[in-house]
């Protein structure tokens, strides 16, 4: 895969103990790459980072805070990356409510942060600061929004990950402009599944806890519509980006969209009601229990990551959702090799995506 670029490439992921950042680990790991990470444990009991033991495959760890400009920095200084992909975040819409300072202070400070110890580590030649599909000021108005849109948002996590935008864009423009500099890029992703994910306040892993427990899926905002998408998808294309600003692609030093084809939008109760037949039992119902906002409709415009990264979609949502199932049901089983199923399903990913001809799956 890539071409074997990432063999002992020196690849820093900042939240790699979380959900996204633990399939990324645990791929770069299989790829041949030297993966160093700096994250703060996220709350959520159990947690994939434990379940692939994934410290086992780490050259160096901190488990730290991004908002600590003095740590980060030494320890950036230390593991002398070539890579950075910046997961590190606060990452939920319903705690930005209740925490918005901490909010602003990770999403914002940190990716500032990480910026700036990035620019003093003369060995960084690529970075891509992910960001969400949230970015944009979201009229609801059923059109798919495209990089160059308005960017906004209406809650504070949104709007945060959207002044991280604007941040890492000043960044770029202010310091980044001689010859040896790093090039910096931004990713918006829609919303990922996949196993491994236990927070709260999020589709899959609600329903997954109350399947197993026998209980019903209840939804908070079940007409809502979302770009749903298999978590190895935005994955790829962050490392093809990554792959492309190390080879000196200045031209691509920009945002990108990774998103599903507009036709795979499906609403949360859609979702569920796959979920639950995918999983052989159990039932959906709808509560308004939680008022606080959040978007009933957005749509991203994938085809910049499709025209210039060459990144198309390998699953639909239907078959996203089967293997989302399977690793929880694997899990939850209790007698499943997690590390082996988890190789087992990147591997596959990466077949899939070879018999559609990716350029990245060569």
């Amino acid at each position: 895969m890539f071409n074997n670029f990432y063999t002992g490439k020196r690849v820093l992921i900042t939240g790699h103990a979380g959900f996204k950042g633990s399939w990324l680990t645990f791929w770069l790991y299989m790829l041949g790459a030297e993966v160093s990470g700096y994250s703060l444990l996220p709350d959520s009991n159990p947690r994939l980072y434990e379940i692939l033991k994934l410290s086992s495959f780490l050259s160096h760890e901190l488990i730290a805070d991004i908002r600590d400009a003095q740590k980060l920095k030494h320890f950036v200084a230390e593991v002398k990356p070539e890579i950075v992909i910046h997961l590190a975040a606060q990452p939920l819409v319903l705690e930005s409510y209740r925490d918005p300072f901490g909010t602003y202070a990770t999403n914002v400070m940190g990716t500032l942060n990480l910026l700036q110890s990035g620019r003093e580590c003369a060995s960084v030649k690529a970075l891509v600061n992910v960001t969400t599909d949230k970015v944009y000021e979201n009229l609801e108005d059923g059109r798919a929004y495209s990089e160059q849109d308005r960017l906004g948002g209406y809650d504070m996590y949104s709007s945060s990950k959207a002044c991280s935008e604007i941040l890492s864009s000043s960044f770029r423009r202010s310091f980044l402009d001689k010859p040896e500099s790093l090039l910096l890029a931004t990713a918006r992703a829609g919303n990922v599944i996949g196993g491994g994910d236990f927070s709260a306040d999020r589709l899959v892993p609600d329903c997954m806890r109350a399947l197993s427990a026998g209980r019903s899926v209840l939804l908070r905002h079940p007409k809502a519509n979302r770009p749903w998408q298999f978590v190895l998808e935005p994955l790829a294309g962050y490392l093809t980006l990554a792959k492309a600003l190390y080879e000196g692609r200045k031209d691509l030093a920009d945002s990108f969209n990774f998103g599903p084809e507009t036709g795979q939008i499906k609403s949360v109760c859609e979702m569920a009601e796959l979920m639950v037949k995918i999983w052989g039992c159990g039932n959906v119902q709808c509560t308004d229990e939680d008022g606080a906002h959040e978007a009933a409709l957005l749509r991203l415009d994938n085809r910049k990551a499709q025209q210039q990264l060459q990144i198309l979609p390998v699953l639909d949502v239907q078959r996203a959702l089967e293997v989302t199932v399977k690793w929880y049901q694997a899990y939850f089983s209790g007698n499943a090799d997690m590390l082996q199923f988890t190789a087992d399903q990147i591997n596959t990913f990466a077949l899939t995506a070879a018999d559609k001809h990716l350029a990245w799956s060569k």
